[in-house]
């Protein structure tokens, strides 16, 4: 299982990826003007310093909000006064509404994501030597990232799914393509979707974000781990290919040492209640076992969000997951990824 650590990477901080071992890093990039990632063409010296530091690269292929959002709905008034749309029998049952309805929503994604797709396309081409992993729309069923833009449940991302399958392996066939990642709390009900909505062949990597938020028992999260992988994996066996599993970002919010005047909880922008952070003599135990167990179920990369704590004013969850804290001190999680991220390089060896 090889070890990666969430971007940005900062040139100042080579000799502490080195240290640390890992292997792998993720990028953002925007495929429009919308959403705060990487524009596509940073990509170029993102990847130069990946390089240099011997990083496997996997970008996360992102729109904005509007995009999704605001394209299907021209297109269907496009389509609409041009008369191209089905009508709906007078009379017609629910069923048969539901029916025409699904027929109508396959010709307006075709029509809308088809610039979508060729921009994909176009990118996977141009950096076809150097990154062969993509990712597509991590976080798509968060509500505060996406909006809901995919619609409830995420309904319409399997379908958009299959032509992010098809537009990557034009451009390279050998490129692997990785689902968005989810799974707060291991709630994976947006895998099964895909999966029910046969896009089981349309990725070849089972992305996973399953950072516990709101559970602090072990005993519960062990429980967790075990039976969520094992019904996933079931499932992958059945309805996919059997994809290996992998994580884009997982972590924990983490006090340092000496830490003095700390705050227990932290605010989330999802969950109502606020995020508990891990003291200091718990952290340790918290990202032993979560590796542990990612290891057992087959897990080929585990990119840990994040290297540094970040300044952030009103306590937000994300900002204390770095393995230094805001004085580049290491919490005692460092030494867990360094071992891990050392054993992945002595198995990939």
């Amino acid at each position: 299982m090889q070890i990666g650590i969430h971007a940005p990477l900062l040139r100042e901080d080579i000799p502490l990826y080195r240290d640390l071992g890992v292997t792998w890093t993720k990028y953002g990039a925007d495929l429009d003007d919308g959403a705060a990632a990487l524009k596509l063409p940073e990509l170029d010296s993102a990847f130069d310093l990946a390089a240099e530091i011997g990083l496997e690269c996997v970008v996360d292929l992102r729109t904005s909000v509007p995009f999704i959002e605001q394209t299907s709905c021209d297109i269907q008034m496009q389509l609409a006064q041009a008369g191209a749309l089905e009508m709906c029998p007078e009379g017609a049952t629910r069923d048969e509404q539901l029916a025409v309805i699904a027929r109508n929503n396959r010709i307006i994604r075709d029509r809308a994501y088809q610039p979508l797709y060729a921009k994909i396309t176009e990118t996977v081409a141009r950096y076809r030597d150097r990154c062969h992993n993509w990712e597509f729309w991590g976080e798509a069923a968060c509500p505060w990232v996406s909006g809901r833009c995919f619609g409830d449940n995420s309904r319409n991302y399997p379908y958009l799914l299959r032509g992010v399958y098809a537009a990557v392996k034009a451009a390279d066939p050998y490129a692997r393509v990785w689902t968005g990642g989810n799974g707060m709390d291991l709630q994976c009900a947006f895998y099964y979707a895909c999966l029910d909505q046969e896009a089981g062949p349309c990725f070849d990597v089972c992305n996973l974000h399953p950072y516990f938020m709101q559970i602090r028992d072990r005993g519960n999260a062990e429980m967790l781990l075990e039976r969520e992988y094992t019904r996933l994996r079931a499932a992958l066996q059945e309805k996919g290919n059997n994809q290996p599993f992998a994580a884009t970002e997982w972590g924990y919010p983490t006090h340092s040492a000496d830490s003095i005047d700390i705050e227990p909880y932290l605010r989330s922008n999802v969950v109502p209640a606020r995020i508990s952070q891990l003291y200091w003599s718990d952290a340790e135990a918290w990202f032993e076992g979560d590796l542990a167990a990612m290891e057992r179920h087959g897990f080929e990369v585990v990119i840990v969000h994040a290297m540094r704590d970040t300044e952030d004013g009103d306590g937000y969850w994300g900002a204390r997951c770095g393995l230094l804290d805001l004085q580049g001190r290491r919490k005692n999680v460092w030494s867990v990824v360094q071992r891990w991220a050392w054993k992945g390089r002595q198995q990939q060896a």
